[in-house]
């Protein structure tokens, strides 16, 4: 995932969130929460991969799916970012973070690596008092969530810019809403 896909991703979650949430009432908790949530439906979909991949029987996904899923973790993220005023595209354009071939790891180790870099978001924002130095960890740990979902989509063949633009679009349509990416 490019740089330039999470600033432009910023930019129209500030757009779009004014639209959305016209009275403010959504608070970290929830963000926190929502991100959670998505994280769930995300290593639920690399399970059923993997299971496929191993050859048990259950149900099966896909690799949209799968995108989909990354790229509200992705938007999830960057809403965080922006409700603290951390510019994610920045944090995110520090870091390197290594690749791996899919075949190096399963996708239920990558799901896990997942929910734990999510708790560690979901930690700062269960305090009640953001510091400096809080909110510059939180936003290292942000960056990182977003840096191993793109490693995730790359190693499964996933255009990250791509599918985060379309999750986007396709949630704006859905909500009646008028921001796109």
């Amino acid at each position: 995932m490019h740089t330039t896909t999470i600033e432009r991703l910023q930019i129209a979650n500030i757009t779009r969130q004014k639209e959305w949430d016209t009275d403010g009432a959504i608070d970290l908790f929830y963000r926190g929460n929502e991100l959670a949530g998505e994280v769930g439906e995300a290593c639920n979909i690399l399970k059923k991969l993997d299971r496929e991949r191993l050859g048990i029987r259950g149900s099966r996904s896909t690799k949209d799916a799968l995108a989909e899923e990354l790229a509200d973790v992705v938007i999830c993220a960057s809403l965080i970012a922006n409700a603290v005023g951390i510019d994610l595209a920045e944090e995110y354009g520090l870091r390197s973070f290594p690749t791996f071939n899919n075949r190096d790891v399963s996708l239920s180790h990558q799901g896990n690596s997942l929910a734990i870099r999510t708790g560690l978001v979901c930690a700062h924002l269960s305090g009640k008092l953001f510091l400096s130095f809080a909110i510059a960890k939180l936003a290292v740990d942000l960056s990182n969530l977003c840096k191993f979902v793109s490693v995730i989509g790359s190693a499964e063949d996933i255009d990250m810019d791509l599918a985060v633009a379309a999750k986007f679009n396709a949630t704006t349509r859905k909500v009646g809403l008028t921001t796109f990416m």
